[in-house]
């Protein structure tokens, strides 16, 4: 998921291929160490140009098959008073402008991957890692799944009921509880939408003001009401820094709107919750297991454990 560009995708799925269809040939040749892994750069291959899609990227050229949501053609310059802190403290607004392109309509959902006028945004580096990070934990904690899964089949398959309540299940549970818990957090908060070009003069009231800019006597905030709205949805890292040191304590002063239950403070008691839950199950899964075994092992399996360790060392 990091390594998403089609051009570059599409060259290592290139060299795969090549491996692949025509390894007979390629036997006995300089290229021959790498036709072990010609099903692996294969799909390798496969998987960043299908990355590439969604990040619309070829070799770090932006490309626009559908069209984008904005009017790129249609550069505003929009004027607006910002809110800047002096060395010595003190809080002064001032008059500035920028240029923006204006979403068609705030329905508008690019068809697939992303928006090409990201490729022109001054913030195009933090937004795209930001997107490459939530993509890379979601599939993360889907692939550490699928592998729990794996060994869960296993365990019961051979009857090793011990090996599947104390890893396998107390494994999805810690898993799940801290990094599911994260992967829901960052999938409902791609289903919130805010309407950031909702800039009418003169909407802020003081308790807007002092979330944004922390000084009750500013008159002149700087951002837009779409862009206070934005602003009030928490980091999905603060949440989690939150949970795991502050133990769900949250600043109440930010007045932020929760991202999953109805207010901050049911977000945050499904976090601790689910935090407690995940550390009741890590000393289940690190020492279950060994005391079962300590305590149901015989004297004489021991010693052919033994005799097999002596015998390996001599050879």
């Amino acid at each position: 998921m990091m390594f998403g560009d089609m051009g570059h995708g599409s060259v290592l799925f290139l060299i795969g291929a090549t491996l692949v269809f025509g390894a007979e040939s390629f036997k006995g040749t300089l290229p021959a160490p790498l036709l072990s892994a010609r099903y692996l750069l294969l799909l390798m291959g496969l998987m960043a140009t299908y990355a590439g899609f969604i990040y619309n990227e070829y070799f770090a050229i932006t490309t626009n098959f559908f069209g984008s949501c904005y009017g790129m053609n249609k550069v505003e310059s929009v004027e607006y008073m910002e809110a800047k802190q002096l060395q010595n403290g003190t809080v002064v607004s001032s008059e500035t402008s920028e240029f923006i392109w204006r979403r068609n309509t705030n329905k508008c959902v690019y068809p697939f991957g992303q928006d090409p006028v990201w490729g022109q945004a001054e913030n195009k580096l933090a937004f795209v890692n930001s997107i490459k990070m939530k993509m890379s934990v979601i599939f993360g904690v889907l692939h550490m799944s699928f592998g729990i899964f794996c060994k869960g089949t296993n365990t019961v398959y051979f009857r090793r009921l011990s090996e599947f309540w104390t890893e396998v299940i107390a494994g999805l549970v810690i898993l799940w509880g801290l990094f599911g818990w994260m992967d829901a957090l960052i999938i409902a908060k791609f289903f919130k939408t805010y309407d950031i070009d909702n800039c009418p003069p003169k909407t802020y009231n003081q308790e807007q003001i002092r979330m944004l800019e922390n000084d009750q006597e500013l008159q002149e905030p700087a951002t837009c009401q779409g862009d206070i709205d934005n602003r009030k949805t928490p980091g999905i890292i603060n949440i989690m820094i939150t949970t795991v040191f502050a133990f769900g304590n949250y600043d109440e002063e930010k007045h932020q709107d929760a991202i999953i239950g109805k207010d901050e403070r049911q977000q945050y008691s499904i976090a601790v919750g689910l935090l407690i839950i995940a550390a009741i199950f890590i000393p289940i899964m690190l020492f279950v297991k060994p005391c079962i075994v300590l305590c149901t092992s015989k004297p004489e399996e021991e010693e052919d454990e033994k005799m097999m360790m002596i015998n390996a060392s001599e050879m």
